[in-house]
């Protein structure tokens, strides 16, 4: 399976260097800046979703434990009904090929099986040594996990708003204010050969 996924991935990058004339090494060298640009964003969603829940609640003073520890795991519980420590991967209400040509099946599969996932096996493995900070009443380890808490617990909200925000044959085109919004955002004089070309650089 994962040699038949290489092959795959192989495949659509070399097409992809056919279309573009940008070499396959470059396609690489930027899907890595892509996940980088991604987990940038993830962060940022961690800190928007900190700043609503938190609001101006301050960084806790030396000897007493965060209040956006428990504000994250709040926000979690408020959101997706989960109890601290027992985060699961939601499931998908549609097939992992269903949103294809659009987003490939595997792709969803990945993202979905592999770095979902990644966020709620490290928000649980956060959680079980806050767990542990707290028996020991270590104020410094516990706070030492906010980066942690905060980071894959903005990652799993993220992600499952994020499935939840698609669906196959969910209404086709934007219709009224928005599809004026998005048309008027675009620049529709550049060329659609290097608008794809851009696309991957």
């Amino acid at each position: 399976m994962a040699e038949a996924k290489e092959a795959y991935i192989s495949i659509l990058e070399k097409k992809l260097a056919e279309l573009t004339g940008i070499e396959v090494d470059q396609i690489k060298k930027n899907q890595f800046a892509n996940a980088a640009d991604e987990a940038v964003a993830i962060r940022e969603m961690a800190t928007y979703v900190e700043g609503i829940v938190v609001q101006q609640a301050g960084v806790a003073q030396a000897g007493t434990v965060s209040p956006q520890i428990a504000q994250m795991f709040a926000h979690i519980n408020a959101e997706l009904g989960e109890e601290r420590g027992a985060h699961a991967l939601p499931p998908l209400k549609y097939d992992f090929n269903a949103l294809e040509p659009h987003i490939s099946g595997m792709i969803m599969e990945i993202h979905h099986t592999k770095h979902h996932q990644g966020y709620i096996n490290n928000l649980i493995a956060a959680t079980k040594k806050l767990v542990e900070a707290e028996a020991a009443n270590d104020v410094s380890a516990m706070n030492a996990l906010l980066p942690a808490i905060k980071f894959n617990g903005g990652g799993h909200l993220n992600h499952t708003i994020f499935w939840t925000n698609m669906a196959p044959d969910a209404g086709g085109e934007p219709q009224g204010a928005i599809a004026q919004a998005i048309d008027e955002s675009l620049d529709h004089s550049v060329p659609q050969g290097q608008f794809s070309a851009a696309s991957v650089e």
